[in-house]
Formats: structure tokens, sequence, C-alpha cells
């Protein structure tokens, strides 16, 4: 008997890690009405969320539910990234801050391949996808890689970023080329910022306001053609 109570243990320890492996951890933001509202799931970048909870609340205070993570959680080769980013990815979908139906994802830099790599693919839960100078070093096949997204995706690319060659323009461009049709429109549209580096929305050294202002405008409304604008009452 004690033998058996210590195997229950142990398995019951096991599938806990593992529920939570799948589940990885969220900051969430409400909007000014703290109504049920538009969801975004924000897929942070290597530095972790940190760098991101002011960007999450600008997002918030233009109306949507906002629910942040950490992009090490869902797009790293030694874990279950995939099985991960759509456990959050439902989470958000099916929270009650959430109105009904699909969600949006926001991703930077890691975040951003995480968004293009797994919600862009999800055209039945995902509206909209925006990703900030995204993490494409790993694309070998820029124009297979195009080749299956399935939803509209705005990338908004830095020019002068070389940031551990990880998010260059080109590969931006050569995807952009590449995009797949949808209705006669590209469903990949890219958005080129000539003087910015990389995490130039983010306070720090190549912060640029001008830019982080205009990608904020654009992520906004790309994400509202898409799901409609917010319920008025």
């Amino acid at each position: 008997m004690i033998g058996l109570r210590l195997c229950l243990a142990a398995l019951f320890a096991a599938f806990s890690f593992a529920a939570s492996a799948q589940a990885p951890a969220q900051q969430e933001f409400d909007p000014p009405n703290g109504k049920p509202a538009q969801a975004i799931l924000f897929v942070s970048g290597q530095g972790g969320p940190k760098n991101y909870v002011p960007i999450a609340r600008q997002f918030a205070a233009q109306g949507f539910y906002v629910s942040l993570i950490d992009g090490n959680d869902v797009f790293n080769p030694n874990n279950a990234g995939q099985a991960a980013f759509n456990a959050a990815l439902e989470r958000t979908r099916t929270s009650p801050k959430a109105l009904p139906g699909k969600i949006a994802v926001i991703g930077s830099s890691l975040g951003g391949g995480a968004a293009l790599t797994y919600a862009a693919r999800m055209p039945d839960q995902v509206a909209a996808v925006v990703a900030y100078y995204p993490y494409t070093a790993f694309i070998q096949n820029a124009a297979g890689f195009a080749g299956q997204i399935r939803v509209p995706t705005l990338i908004l690319a830095a020019v002068k970023d070389s940031w551990k060659n990880c998010c260059m323009i080109d590969k931006a461009r050569e995807l952009a080329s590449a995009s797949p049709q949808s209705g006669g429109q590209p469903l990949i549209s890219l958005v080129e910022y000539a003087l910015a580096d990389h995490a130039f929305n983010q306070q720090g050294p190549f912060f640029r306001q001008i830019d982080a202002d205009d990608a904020q405008r654009r992520a906004v409304a790309f994400i509202r053609k898409y799901m409609g604008n917010p319920p008025t009452n």
C-alpha cells in the first residue's frame, strides 16, 4: 500500500509539472472600463515580460484585454513550446475577461518568432498577428515559411536591426515578398522603420518615440481591421 501511495504521489507530481509547463505564467491587463473585451495574447522577447509591461498597458488602454507571457516559455527548443503556446492562447481566448471569438497575437523579437511560427498558422483561433522586429534567423526557406501563413500578419521591422543577427530586415522583406494571398490581398504586410534599431519601442538605448507611437497606432488599426471595433456599451 505504501508503495502504491508513493507511485501515485510521483504520478501526480509529474502530471502537475507537465500541466504547469503547458500553462506559462501570465500578467493580465484589463481595459479601462473593466468589462470583457477583445483579447490579445502578447508574447515577450528573450529579455522577458518586464520589458513589455508598458507596451501591454498601452494596448489595454486602447480597450483590449491583454495577457502577457514570456517568449522563452513558448519558443525554446528545450521544452514543449508549441503545447505551451497553445495552452496560453486557449487560456486567453476562453478567459471571462475576453469577448467570445478569435483573438489577436502580438510578439516582439523572440516572441515575434513564436507569433509567426504558431499564431499565423491558426486561422480558426487567431484573427490577426502583429510581429515587432521578429526573430527570423531560424528561417531557412522564407518562401516555404511564408506559404504556411494563414492569418493576416503585420511585421513592424527596424531597418538598422543587427541585434545578434536575429531579426534582420532582409528576412522580413523576403517573407513579405513571398506572402500568400487572401481575397487578392497579401496576408503579410511589412512596415519598415528606416532609422530604427532593435527594441525601438522599449525604453532603452534604441528607443524612438516617433516610431514607437506610429507602430502602436498601426498595430491597433490592424487588429481592429480584422477583429472589428469593440462594443460601445
